[in-house]
């Protein structure tokens, strides 16, 4: 089976998810809330698989989905093929698409848009009016922040991104007259520009043909390249929907990645692993007791499974009872704290190794502003970076523990593989970590409808002494 075979059967079959999402959509109005919240969490997922960071479904990983597909579609395809890989990246990048334009289809309900983002020429024979590039990034940028298509961290990076496409094309360029040979030009000269280079001082004021002409050790990665060129797509396709161009020149410009399992990506932790970490945090490391911050921060990752910004904002009015039993409570009803999805808006038990270790003789000492207050915000860490810093650059070398797959976050994959292996239903596990249903065909919220009992006898089958 050939490559453009493979994403013809890909094309039609979310052409026809999307044509009954957008029926379903003229029918009923806007996406709900949570259906929003679902298709965004989806489309991050999606994102990330796309750049070979995970997989479609975080629980099962791919392999389902892809029987299913070559099954329904009866494909000659067969694991270890050549065409199987394809079908996987191919199947991401087609899932991506759906989830964003199914958004920004819902998102033109939204609101009424009378203003126009160019104006005509008055030139003789000129039948539809130059769009400048500018104008349509700009354009396209208010209709994503106001449709709530990305959060901070995403916008400033898709501002930065835009902004280089700018200065590649020239801010005046019609819109309609980039198609695919300017969009090849356009991911050229993105590879012969330095890596890192919006971070080395050595790079900061140079021009851009400066920056294209200068001799440097390795380009943009391909992963970076791809995230570039992701974007630039978001734009076009959503030109496209508007009526501003006929194509969308950068479809299909991404390189290929060598795929790896997104299990090899994130190594969970191993009792003994876990065991000289809490044994740390709970003592002296070479003569120096670790801060509170760091030592609470940390065990409450560990035994919560939550995200490292989840908990570096916890405030001391997060920790709540609820049927009797002692909970963190994440969610995003403060100014300042934030979640990722909706999904992740839940409650959490407090485990009964962190009321033993004094977590809430902490937290009275701490009242009921936030538990870390010495943790600063970044624009694109949030609250994390300190912690992430500390326990991936300090705590983890250390203890001889410093590993390409093992970081802070791997304590959230830590707990949640530990719940699948203890035989924690699956609908449990995503309740606790504030996961989705990610699936093609459903996106169920599971954290409503568990009762905190439920709750706490499932985190209760965490331990890292088995």
């Amino acid at each position: 089976m050939q490559y453009q075979e493979l994403r013809s059967v890909l094309q039609q079959h979310f052409k026809r998810m999307l044509t009954n999402q957008r029926r379903k959509i003229d029918q009923s109005g806007p996406l709900s809330a949570t259906d929003k919240a679902i298709f965004e969490g989806s489309q991050s997922i999606a994102e990330h698989a796309v750049l070979g960071k995970g997989d479609l479904n975080l629980v099962e990983g791919d392999e389902p989905t892809l029987a299913a597909f070559i099954d329904r579609y009866k494909l000659p395809i067969q694991p270890g093929m050549p065409q199987y890989d394809w079908l996987r990246a191919e199947l991401h990048k087609a899932y991506r698409d759906y989830c964003r334009d199914t958004l920004a289809y819902s998102a033109s309900l939204d609101s009424y848009d009378f203003s126009e983002p160019g104006e005509p020429t008055g030139q003789p024979g000129t039948t539809a009016p130059l769009i400048p590039l500018r104008d349509a990034v700009d354009h396209f940028m208010r209709e994503g922040l106001r449709s709530g298509l990305w959060r901070e961290r995403s916008e400033a990076l898709r501002r930065s991104q835009l902004a280089m496409l700018l200065r590649l094309v020239g801010e005046d360029t019609d819109l309609a007259s980039i198609h695919k040979p300017e969009a090849r030009t356009v991911s050229d000269r993105l590879q012969r520009l330095p890596k890192n280079m919006n971070k080395s001082p050595a790079f900061r004021d140079k021009s851009l043909d400066e920056l294209l002409g200068m001799e440097h050790g390795s380009g943009m990665g391909v992963s970076t390249l791809n995230d570039y060129l992701n974007t630039y797509s978001m734009l076009f396709a959503w030109a496209e929907r508007q009526g501003y161009v006929q194509e969308n020149p950068f479809s299909g410009l991404a390189l290929p990645t060598a795929k790896t399992s997104s299990r090899g990506k994130r190594k969970a932790f191993s009792d003994d692993q876990l065991q000289l970490i809490e044994r740390t945090l709970l003592t002296e490391l070479a003569g120096r007791t670790p801060k509170p911050s760091h030592k609470w921060a940390s065990l409450i990752l560990m035994y919560t499974g939550a995200r490292a910004g989840e908990v570096c904002q916890l405030r001391g009015s997060d920790i709540q009872a609820h049927d009797g039993v002692t909970c963190l409570s994440i969610d995003e009803d403060e100014e300042g704290k934030r979640i990722k999805t909706q999904a992740s808006k839940r409650l959490v038990p407090i485990h009964s190794r962190l009321l033993e270790l004094g977590l809430l003789e902490f937290i009275r000492a701490s009242g009921t502003g936030r538990l870390f207050p010495d943790y600063t915000y970044s624009p694109n860490y949030g609250l994390s970076k300190n912690l992430s810093t500390w326990f991936n650059e300090q705590l983890l070398p250390k203890l001889g523990l410093k590993a390409p797959d093992i970081v802070l976050h791997s304590l959230r994959h830590t707990m949640n593989t530990k719940l699948h292996h203890a035989d924690v239903p699956a609908s449990l596990v995503k309740a606790i970590t504030g996961h989705t249903d990610d699936s093609m065909s459903t996106g169920t919220y599971f954290a409503a409808g568990f009762k905190p009992r439920q709750l706490r006898e499932a985190i209760e089958r965490f331990s890292i002494n088995k």
